[in-house]
């Protein structure tokens, strides 16, 4: 009959902080075969046993240092293990691991079948994340401290073996930095106070005339992200064969090393006119290949995740954006301040390193070799670079109409005629007229000024593209 024996599982939680200095959280369980839900069947329930356990940690560090450093210093460190036994052996299913245990010959062979049969994972990560200086209150600000720069490390590691899998270890680094600064405006204004010279209303735009020589922010950013994997499936000898007469597998590695770096800058050149300049650039990098420019060159497999770990490698795609933004001073000119308007520009340049496989086909086409014979790879790169302009404008009708002194008669404004005298001197009585509204006249201005705003929009784009472009970027 089936087995309807019951199993029992736990579960164990812990949190416990130091002030705020530390904190720990600690969690763990185990649980056996035969456990489950009360209205499971018994082939139902969990048939193996499993044990877990997860710590993760964080630490202030900086408060271990004198406060008067302003050193922030925030450590992350986590572990988790977990461990499952089946209850029936993989390979054979109808055999119970341990009795297939019983069998075996001397105690490493007994340790062999239980490891291969057992599904075990450990996770290990270490982060160093926000790791700065803070400025004292009292300090000044300047482009050159190291207060504008904040620093990151994140480590994960996972080790994995099953019954297929004997062998597996993923492993990833990211560490990098931020900059970025903020600087006080320095303004130039030359007109601004010569009132005695521009006291005009069509001089204001003059006065108004500024710049500013800094730049209002700068922010660079730059990381190094590393992935690197290696595993090794199990090769599974049935009983009583020679592992001698199996040929063994190979390890199977796989790497994606990158180095990225982008750069921000935002300019106000004056009080209406704003440039801001972005850039990034993603470099791949293959120091792990006999030659870095040829992918079907030999891999040093005994190179690790730590070796060259400085090095930058080379470009793989480059892009910079340029917008500036223009807020056109109608408001200055009293005979055009019912508009309000907009220019803007912005310009895209793009850098794209050419596929591993047209290069390599390309080559092989035109049978590019050197002196020793050896293939010479051109990267076939594209570049392609566009730009938009657009304005728009909005027109205030209502100030427009009183500009040009379209309004209504409502015979209230009708000036008094001059007061005339007779030869004596004594005034006559003024003829009494009778005020003139112009009912036509009001009629059109309704319909003419039915209109209270105009919105105006125009916008341009042009892009070229330039596919088969050998040359590189450079680092920038």
């Amino acid at each position: 009959g089936l087995d309807n024996n019951g199993g029992w599982a736990t579960i164990v939680a812990m949190d416990a902080n130091v002030a705020d200095f530390a904190n720990i959280t600690a969690t763990g369980s185990q649980s056996t075969s035969g456990f489950g839900a009360i209205d499971q069947m018994p082939n139902e329930r969990a048939r193996e046993d499993a044990i877990s356990y997860d710590v993760v940690t964080n630490l202030n560090m900086g408060q271990l240092l004198p406060p008067k450093w302003g050193i922030q210093l925030p450590f992350n460190y986590g572990i988790s293990e977990k461990l499952i036994t089946p209850e029936f052996d993989p390979e054979f299913d109808d055999l119970r691991l341990d009795d297939l245990i019983d069998t075996a010959n001397d105690e490493e062979d007994a340790d062999n079948i239980r490891e291969r049969a057992e599904d075990y994972t450990k996770r290990t990560s270490v982060n160093l994340i926000g790791v700065r200086k803070n400025r004292g209150e009292e300090a000044d600000a300047n482009f050159y401290d190291v207060e504008n720069f904040t620093f990151n490390y994140s480590y994960n590691q996972t080790d994995h073996r099953d019954f297929e899998v004997e062998n597996l270890k993923d492993q990833s680094v990211v560490a990098g930095f931020v900059y970025n600064h903020n600087f006080e405006p320095v303004e130039v204004a030359p007109f601004k106070k010569k009132d005695s010279l521009f006291n005009g209303k069509y001089w204001q735009w003059l006065k108004e005339l500024n710049l500013n020589l800094l730049p209002t922010t700068v922010s660079v950013n730059s990381d190094i992200n590393r992935q690197f994997n290696r595993q090794t499936f199990r090769n599974v000898i049935p009983a009583g064969e020679d592992p001698a007469n199996f040929l063994s597998l190979p390890e199977l590695q796989q790497r994606n090393y990158l180095f990225n770096w982008q750069y921000t800058v935002n300019y106000a050149l004056t009080k209406s006119l704003r440039l801001n300049m972005i850039g990034s650039n993603n470099h791949i990098v293959r120091n792990y290949l006999d030659d870095p420019n040829n992918p079907e060159s030999e891999v040093d497999k005994a190179l690790r995740l730590w070796d060259g770990f400085w090095d930058l490698g080379e470009p793989n795609r480059h892009s910079q954006q340029m917008q500036l933004n223009y807020d056109i001073p109608f408001a200055l000119i009293p005979a055009l301040d019912f508009i309000e308007g907009q220019y803007s520009y912005t310009s895209n340049f793009d850098w794209q390193r050419g596929g591993d496989a047209l290069n390599l086909a390309v080559a092989q086409e035109q049978n590019s070799v050197n002196s020793n014979g050896d293939l010479v790879i051109t990267s076939i790169n594209t570049v392609q670079n566009a730009n938009t302009h657009n304005l728009t404008a909005s027109l205030t009708m209502q100030k427009f109409y009183d500009l040009i002194g379209l309004k209504k008669r409502t015979g209230k404004d009708q000036q008094q005629a001059p007061v005339k005298t007779d030869k004596a001197g004594n005034e006559k009585e003024p003829k009494k007229t009778k005020a003139k509204t112009g009912k036509l006249w009001n009629t059109a201005v309704d319909v003419i000024t039915m209109v209270k705003r105009l919105n105006v929009n125009y916008s341009e784009t042009n892009g070229t593209v330039l596919p088969g472009y050998t040359e590189s970027v450079g680092f920038i």
